[in-house]
């Protein structure tokens, strides 16, 4: 059996990541929590079946090195079309709300990483006193990467993020979210 034998390339670049996840705080500021709100614009693409408009969220998490982190953030979107024919609405409803656990690699005030969670997609349609409704959840995943600007000491931060999240059902529409974020650091 041969032994294994590292290229000094290879060992140079995992001793170079070994010694940036393990690096220590850069500052007596260093949180390790947050938790926050989340404010912005979904766009679908693929099919135009949803009217670009405002999300609202919540985001949570913490870090395991002042480099790594893992969150939960949800976010809701919903629209409502209605008219009037005859005295009778007639409309339809429809609601998206994206629940995703993520990954985070924190780079002085950036962080990038990766989602995966769900959709969770809601539809009704009523002409008068009649309705239909539907719901259908589906497994999302996607890149992610924002910027967190410390104020107050660094106990909150201002911050923009962006999602981009790949709907698994064939056909479906993927989500870009574009968002403002406020956090408090614990």
């Amino acid at each position: 059996m041969k032994p294994f034998n590292l290229s000094p390339r290879f060992a140079i670049a995992v001793g170079s990541i070994a010694i940036l996840l393990n690096s220590s705080p850069s500052s007596a500021n260093e949180h390790t929590g947050y938790v926050g709100g989340l404010v912005g614009a979904l766009s679908p693409n693929g099919t135009t079946s949803q009217l670009t408009g405002t999300a609202w969220g919540l985001t949570v998490g913490g870090k395991f090195s002042p480099q790594v982190g893992v969150g939960l953030f949800g976010t809701y979107f919903g629209n409502t079309n209605n008219v009037s024919i005859a005295g009778t609405n007639i409309g339809t409803n429809n609601s998206n709300v994206n629940l995703c656990a993520e990954f985070n690699l924190f780079v002085n005030d950036f962080h990038f990483g990766a989602d995966a969670g769900a959709l969770i997609n809601t539809v009704s349609g009523y002409a008068g006193p009649s309705s239909l409704n539907g719901s259908n959840t589906s497994f999302i995943y996607g890149p992610e990467a924002g910027i967190d600007l410390p104020l107050a000491e660094g106990k909150l931060s201002l911050g923009a993020e962006i999602h981009y999240l790949v709907n698994a059902v064939q056909g479906s529409n993927n989500n870009l979210l574009a968002l403002g974020a406020i956090k408090v650091w614990l």
